[in-house]
């Protein structure tokens, strides 16, 4: 789930956010998108925006980082196939868009870790471990 805070000068805005898997060697895989189109707002006004991305089943490996890449086209240059935005529609309409992460006005991605238990750990025991690995 992604919520949005924010303002645009243009009466449509487009957000596509991207969630890549970095690993140590800084080469990265795209592990999902989130993608959201409001039309005919009012200009300059501050909106909240809150949408779920596409559903998809992923491990982030210990040691690896999570990138989120925001940009108003949804492409990658890798992906030959759906290059050409596939999930939303691109507006192309010129704006300037200020998006606004304060704690009046919250902006944040929500990746739900669901169900993981350590292949180590006894689910109904009350004994707490310090780590995991």
């Amino acid at each position: 789930m992604v919520n949005v805070h924010y303002r645009s000068d243009a009466n449509k805005c487009q957000f596509n956010f991207q969630i890549w898997e970095v690993l140590p060697n800084n080469t990265s895989n795209l592990v999902s998108r989130a993608n959201a189109m409001e039309r005919n707002i009012t200009p300059n006004t501050i909106r909240q925006l809150t949408f779920w991305g596409t559903s998809h089943s992923h491990i982030f490996k210990a040691g690896n980082k999570i990138r989120v890449i925001l940009t108003n086209l949804d492409n990658i240059s890798n992906d030959y196939f759906m290059r050409t935005n596939p999930y939303v529609l691109p507006s192309l309409v010129r704006a300037s868009n200020t998006i606004y992460m304060n704690s009046a006005n919250p902006t944040y991605i929500q990746l739900p870790l669901i169900g993981y238990i350590p292949n180590d750990i006894i689910s109904n025991t009350s004994i707490v471990p310090k780590n995991y690995f």
